[in-house]
C-alpha cells in the first residue's frame, strides 16, 4: 500500500465544534471591524488551572476580562503583534510597520473590544452542538492590567484554553505571525431536557421583555370630593399640591410606580430623565375653588 492510500484509509482528525466556530469567526469579525485580514493557520483546545495562568500569558499581552449573561468569567488575550495591528488599522487605516512590543493600555483595549465582541458573538452563532456551548455567550467587560488581575478575575477553577496562531494576509502584511488565546470556563453540557427548558425560558423572555408597555409621567397626584369635580367648569383654576418639575413619577397603565425623575427638554421636545427609583407619594385631599 502506498503512502497515499495509507493517509486516505486513516479517518480524518475531528476538530472540536467550538475550534471548527471559531476558524471562521475570527477572520471574518477582523475584517468586517477593522479591514484587518488575518489566516487562522492552527487552533487547539486544552485544559488549564489558574495555576498554569502564569506560563500561559506572553509578554505584552492585551488581556480583555469577559462574561457572560449567567455570571461566568473568562478572558481573551492578544498577542502585542496582534494587538498593534488592529489599533494600527483603526488609527491609521494600514498595519504599522513598526510593531514593536510595549506594555498595553486602556485605549489599546477599547480599540480592540469591538472587534473581539463581534468575533466572540459570531462563535456563539457557530456552535450547535451543546457539547461546545461551553465557548458561547461571552463578550468583553474590561481590561486587565496583568496576570495577576486575570487569576483575580476568573473564578472557575476548570478552564479551557483555545490557542489559535494567525498570519496576517495580504501583501502589506509580510506574513507575520500573531496569536491569541481564548479562556473560559469549562462547563459540562447540560442534559437535552434541561436544555430545551432552559432554551424556552430564554425565548420566553426575550418575547416578554420585547413587548411594549405604556408609562405615564405623573406631575402630582390628588382627591377631591366626586360633587366637586362634577361642578368644574372651562376656564377653572385646580391648585396642584407640591407639584415641582424635580419629582415627576413614571407610573405603568396599572399605576404601578418604576422611578423618578426630572421634567426638562431635549432637541424642543419634552422629556423626563430619571433621577432616583420610585418613592412612595400619597394623594392629598385638595379643595376645589369655586365649589360650596
Amino acid at each position: 500500500m502506498t503512502i497515499i492510500r495509507q493517509k486516505l484509509s486513516r479517518p480524518a482528525p475531528q476538530e472540536d465544534g467550538a475550534v471548527r466556530a471559531w476558524r471562521q469567526a475570527l477572520p471574518r469579525a477582523l475584517l468586517e471591524a477593522v479591514g484587518l485580514d488575518v489566516v487562522v493557520t492552527a487552533a487547539t483546545v486544552e485544559p488549564v488551572g489558574p495555576a498554569d495562568l502564569p506560563a500561559l500569558v506572553p509578554d505584552h499581552a492585551l488581556i480583555l476580562s469577559l462574561h457572560d449573561e449567567g455570571g461566568a468569567r473568562g478572558a481573551i488575550l492578544l498577542s502585542a503583534e496582534l494587538t498593534a495591528c488592529i489599533v494600527g488599522m483603526q488609527m491609521t487605516g494600514r498595519i504599522p510597520t513598526d510593531t514593536a512590543a510595549r506594555r498595553p493600555t486602556r485605549i489599546d483595549a477599547t480599540l480592540c473590544s469591538g472587534a473581539m465582541d463581534a468575533a466572540l458573538e459570531a462563535l456563539g452563532a457557530g456552535v450547535t452542538a451543546d457539547a461546545d456551548r461551553w465557548a458561547a455567550g461571552f463578550r468583553s467587560d474590561t481590561f486587565l492590567p496583568d496576570v495577576e488581575a486575570l487569576i483575580l478575575a476568573l473564578s472557575a477553577d476548570d478552564l479551557r484554553v483555545m490557542h489559535s496562531k494567525v498570519v496576517l494576509a495580504g501583501a502589506a502584511s509580510g506574513g507575520r505571525a500573531a496569536s491569541l488565546w481564548l479562556i473560559l470556563p469549562a462547563r459540562a453540557a447540560m442534559p437535552e431536557a434541561q436544555a430545551e427548558d432552559t432554551a424556552f425560558r430564554a425565548d420566553l423572555a426575550e418575547q416578554v421583555l420585547g413587548s411594549e408597555t405604556l408609562l405615564h409621567a405623573v406631575l402630582c397626584q390628588f382627591t377631591a370630593p366626586l360633587s366637586a369635580v362634577m361642578q368644574l367648569r372651562v376656564g377653572e383654576t385646580i391648585p396642584l399640591p407640591r407639584a415641582s418639575l424635580e419629582e415627576v413619577r413614571l407610573e405603568t397603565a396599572a399605576g404601578q410606580g418604576v422611578g423618578q425623575g426630572r421634567l426638562g427638554q431635549n432637541r424642543g421636545m419634552r422629556a423626563l430623565r430619571l433621577m432616583t427609583e420610585e418613592r412612595p407619594r400619597s394623594a392629598e385631599v385638595v379643595p376645589l375653588r369655586g365649589v360650596a
